[in-house]
């Protein structure tokens, strides 16, 4: 075995206590300084992570706008029929003329066409009418096919009732309301 002289010990002491303050020091820097600055890093990298995400979806929405951009001239012409189809005034001449032909290619006889409150939409407003058809069944049904069909405006049945006249076991009184629809500019 070696022999140390006192100033060895106490040289090897000395080295010791340095190490130990050395390694002491080391893991405080680590624990309080360090990873102070790790975690940080950390949670900026995960925002940024987080944000890749985003960007990256948004391209990918990107991407697929691009794709679709050969079918804007059908839905440009698309929208363009709907909007010939939604006047923007209340246009009663135009509804009476498209009711009139309906009436006369089913053969359904009226008694009354008469305007009722409109209702203001988010975009359009609502003008239903009150009608009195006298028909049978199958010219009912040949009517609100034309009504609902209709290629010069949007027109929609309402409401729907059916009485039978005495003496008319053919022929029924019938009480509808149907709705034409007007485009708001303001929307």
């Amino acid at each position: 075995m070696i022999e140390f002289t006192e100033k060895d010990k106490n040289t090897l002491t000395a080295c010791i206590i340095f190490l130990v303050i050395l390694v002491s020091g080391l893991f405080y820097l680590n624990r309080y300084f360090w990873r102070v600055k790790i975690n940080a890093k950390t949670k900026e990298l995960t925002v940024l992570v987080e944000e890749n995400k985003k960007v990256q979806s948004e391209i990918r929405e990107a991407k697929l706008i691009l794709a679709q951009e050969s079918q804007i001239p059908a839905l440009k012409d698309k929208i363009d029929k709907i909007k010939k189809r939604l006047p923007d005034k209340p246009d009663a001449r135009g509804f009476y003329l498209a009711l009139v032909d309906i009436l006369e290619a089913t053969g359904v006889k009226y008694n009354f066409v008469l305007p009722d409150k409109t209702k203001i939409r988010t975009g359009y407003t609502e003008i239903p009418y009150k009608i009195e058809l006298l028909c049978g069944y199958h010219e009912l049904g040949e009517f609100i096919s034309l009504i609902e069909e209709n290629p010069d405006r949007i027109m929609r049945l309402n409401t729907l009732s059916v009485d039978l006249l005495k003496g008319r076991p053919t022929t029924h009184k019938i009480n509808i309301q149907v709705s034409t629809f007007m485009f708001n500019k303001s929307s």
